[in-house]
């Protein structure tokens, strides 16, 4: 199943850049800066702790860095510990996903508002692509379908794996039909919109429509969905929504 799914893909990596947000001495370096009174020119600040699925946590829950907690952590893009490679890495439009879960936590940071620290994202993406339909296949079923057979061997004994960049560069994609697109895209922002008003609202079912349109994109026939499904083994829309 594995090999079929994966004809006519490429990896993701051809589709978009997908790199680290900060390297270990960045995220040391941006520390000392960190501020919870926004100044001209800030970003807001994120790190894996404060990822959710579809959602960033920032101003919900607390970041911890450098033995400092944040509620409201902002990172002044004007100092000099921050690159004009990684300021344009924050302005732009990208997925942010979290560097450690049980199951991929992608947020779609829709208008370059967000530094994040520690974890890695996905931007700049080629000939029109969508990233918010990036959002809606990295946070799906099948995205995990994939992942989990690419990488289970590099699990934790507590089920988690790492979303890192030389893993998430490898992940099969496939360039979705414009009306594909269009119907994920309206439901991410659907989601995503959502998520901003109430970090816990359920959005179970609006998932579910977008498990059912990737299906239908890679080809995955009825009587398969069931073997795609039992791979995972952390089942997805449940575990963190029912904990709220």
């Amino acid at each position: 199943l594995l090999l079929r799914l994966m004809k006519g893909t490429a990896s993701l990596s051809a589709f978009a850049e997908i790199n680290a947000t900060t390297t270990a001495s960045e995220a040391d370096a941006y520390g000392q800066h960190l501020t919870e009174k926004p100044p001209k020119g800030a970003v807001k600040v994120i790190n894996t702790g404060t990822i959710d699925r579809y959602a960033a946590l920032w101003g919900t829950e607390s970041m911890t860095h450098g033995g400092r907690r944040f509620m409201e952590p902002y990172l002044p893009l004007a100092n000099g510990a921050v690159s004009e490679r990684r300021r344009k890495m924050y302005e732009a439009p990208k997925v942010v996903f979290a560097k450690m879960a049980k199951q991929c936590e992608a947020f779609f940071d829709r208008k370059g508002e967000f530094a994040s620290l520690n974890t890695n994202c996905l931007y700049d993406p080629k000939d029109g692509l969508s990233l918010a339909f990036v959002a809606g296949f990295c946070n799906s079923r099948l995205f995990m379908f994939f992942y989990t057979q690419f990488f289970s061997a590099l699990r934790t004994s507590g089920g988690y794996f790492q979303f890192q960049a030389p893993q998430l560069r490898v992940i099969p994609f496939k360039r979705p039909s414009k009306e594909i697109d269009g119907k994920v895209t309206k439901l991410v922002t659907q989601i995503a919109d959502a998520k901003a008003n109430d970090p816990g609202a359920i959005t179970a079912a609006l998932e579910k429509q977008i498990d059912l349109l990737l299906y239908a994109l890679y080809e995955v026939k009825d009587e398969e969905t069931g073997v795609v499904e039992m791979a995972i083994s952390t089942p997805l829309n449940v575990s963190d929504e029912a904990g709220r």
